[in-house]
């Protein structure tokens, strides 16, 4: 069962200047239970920039990251046992870092 959460005319200020990544429709083959899942593990995603709490603009991210799915595909696990690549898919992974 999916749920959906919807706020109407909440009209909060919110002092954010910023991006916001809102992903739908996780791609269970994906999942690796560890960490945040970046935005390419969802077949659905938006990007939306906020300045001083007002939206700039939307996006719709779906087929970059499709794109990049493609790219990493059979990149999924670390490629040997070293700490090094190990520590670096980590790091690749499951960064929380947002860079447009």
């Amino acid at each position: 069962m999916s749920l959906i959460w919807i706020y109407e005319d909440v009209n909060l200020p919110i002092d954010f200047t910023g991006g916001l990544l809102l992903g739908r429709d996780f791609i269970e083959e994906l999942y690796v239970h560890m960490g945040f899942h970046p935005a390419w593990k969802y077949r659905v995603v938006h990007e939306l920039i906020f300045e001083n709490g007002i939206l700039q603009s939307q996006k719709d991210c779906s087929e970059d990251l499709k794109q990049v799915r493609l790219n990493l595909a059979g990149k999924d696990r670390p490629t040997s046992n070293s700490d090094d690549d190990v520590k670096r898919w980590i790091s690749d992974c499951f960064s929380l870092k947002y860079t447009r």
